[in-house]
């Protein structure tokens, strides 16, 4: 019998192994998901999403560039990365950006700082796909009862509130 009709060779088993290793995009998030930290499942998920027309996954590059240093001025990358929100404005909640400050890290946000928020624009806010590794919340001048009910929609986020 011939060698490459249905023996495999040690060749195509490496390249078996290695399409194996290929990770779908779920993964890829769950990894992200899983670990906050580690930059390395974030640049391969950031990557699938560029390769697929995801604007996130730029994003994600330019954030980590942000982390890492970049041989180019930090205001200039702090500049585009802003100009490139503007023009991607999905990636971002529709919520009031004169009473709210968003934390990024790595094409998510990870904390926000709202003054005078209702549950209304926070539901709206945790339902954001950006927001899906939200930490913190810090609301000034919440409407009553706001901890207990921000506490229900989401009870891992750490809560701060100023000036009940």
């Amino acid at each position: 019998m011939p060698i490459g009709r249905g023996v495999p060779t040690e060749t195509s088993m490496a390249a078996k192994r290695s399409a194996q290793t290929v990770l779908e995009p779920t993964e890829l998030l769950i990894r992200v998901l899983e670990n906050r930290t580690d930059a390395a499942a974030f640049r391969a998920y950031g990557d699938w999403l560029e390769q697929h027309g995801d604007p996130r996954g730029e994003l994600i590059a330019l954030q980590m560039m942000m982390d890492t240093g970049v041989p180019f001025d930090d205001l200039d990358l702090r500049r585009y990365t802003a100009s490139y929100l503007w023009r991607h404005r999905s990636l971002v909640p529709k919520i009031d950006p004169w009473r709210t400050e968003l934390d990024w890290k790595w094409g998510f946000i990870v904390g926000v700082s709202i003054v005078e928020p209702t549950l209304r624009e926070l539901e709206h806010l945790l339902a954001h796909p950006s927001c899906v590794m939200l930490e913190s919340i810090t609301a000034h001048r919440p409407t009553r009862d706001m901890e207990y009910r921000l506490e229900a929609l989401h009870p891992q986020l750490e809560i701060s509130i100023y000036g009940r």
